[in-house]
């Protein structure tokens, strides 16, 4: 359901030159059916293609539905982000990116879920992943054993990160605390501060795509930048959250394992977090949390790795995101 009544649920896309991508996606957005009214609201950062038109085409198809926020200026993505979680005006809020795809039933599944559990602040769900060559990894084939029935803490997800695909997140408007901001902001950041208000649930369900290595990728172009805003947040929420000081350890002596392995400048970075957040910490929690990353569905520019892995595998050879 959709219309002119008071959205329940608001979703918030951020496209930039998604021609390939954004009519599927928005496609799949409208396609949503629902006991509850929505509002798609889409913010294009000044694309230089024909994603504007594209967008434009849905809020004339869909007037009641689809609301556009077409820049004339490019602001950058983190800015984009914020403006466009600030026009929310549902309940709960969903976050799509223009080149990811939601399937059947996710938004009444995951409204339905936040209604029955107050107490909870967000929820993710399974993803499948895949590229533009064909390659596809199903949701079923991670093993996410290690949220204890689903439930993710704060805790947790500070020594991970990283705990779902953004595309899969729908979380309580009025948890939200920080609408804007004069750094880089990922996706990690809005995670963890959602869950200082509540605990998080990753769904069993499979009810997104989220697309690996798109052209155009913030994080394909970016990996250092990424870096340098995870070394930020956990900064950022040390000093705020200091009783949290032995989890924020955990990740950084993680990311500056990575990255020393990579030779990354970052890593001296980490370092540096890892010190200045030093804990006594056992030794297993270490390598405990290390392996739960390492059965995540790697979103970032692994991702297109794992595809290939795991179609060498001869698991899977086509794709049908739609399945």
């Amino acid at each position: 359901m959709s219309g002119a009544l008071k959205p329940k649920v608001s979703v918030c896309v951020i496209t930039y030159n998604h021609q390939r991508y954004i009519r599927e996606c928005l496609q799949s957005i409208v396609n949503q059916a629902t006991d509850f009214a929505f509002e798609v609201i889409v913010a294009d950062d000044c694309s230089t293609d024909a994603t504007p038109s594209i967008v434009q085409e849905f809020a004339i198809c869909y007037p009641d539905v689809v609301k556009p926020v077409l820049r004339t200026v490019n602001i950058g993505g983190s800015k984009n982000y914020l403006n466009v979680h600030n026009l929310a005006t549902g309940t709960y809020v969903a976050h799509v990116d223009g080149d990811d795809l939601m399937l059947p039933g996710k938004l009444q599944r995951q409204a339905e879920f936040l209604d029955a559990n107050p107490e909870f602040s967000a929820v993710w769900h399974r993803i499948n992943l895949f590229d533009d060559h064909g390659g596809f990894v199903p949701g079923e084939h991670y093993d996410l054993s290690f949220f204890p029935n689903g439930v993710i803490s704060l805790e947790h997800a500070l020594r991970l990160g990283y705990v779902g695909a953004h595309s899969s997140l729908m979380y309580r408007r009025g948890n939200r605390k920080t609408f804007d901001a004069d750094f880089e902001v990922l996706d990690l950041f809005f995670t963890w501060e959602y869950l200082s208000s509540g605990r998080g649930k990753m769904l069993d369900d499979v009810l997104g795509s989220y697309r690996v290595a798109a052209q155009d990728s913030v994080q394909l172009k970016n990996i250092e930048m990424v870096k340098r805003a995870i070394v930020h947040h956990g900064r950022y929420y040390l000093s705020r959250m200091p009783e949290q000081r032995r989890n924020i350890f955990v990740l950084a002596v993680l990311e500056f394992m990575v990255d020393a392995r990579h030779f990354r400048k970052t890593a001296w970075s980490f370092a540096r977090l890892a010190f200045d957040s030093r804990s006594m910490v056992s030794p297993w929690l270490i390598v405990k949390t290390a392996i739960e990353a390492r059965r995540l569905p790697p979103c970032y520019p692994l991702g297109r790795h794992h595809i290939a892995r795991f179609q060498k595998k001869g698991a899977v050879k086509t794709l049908n995101v739609g399945r």
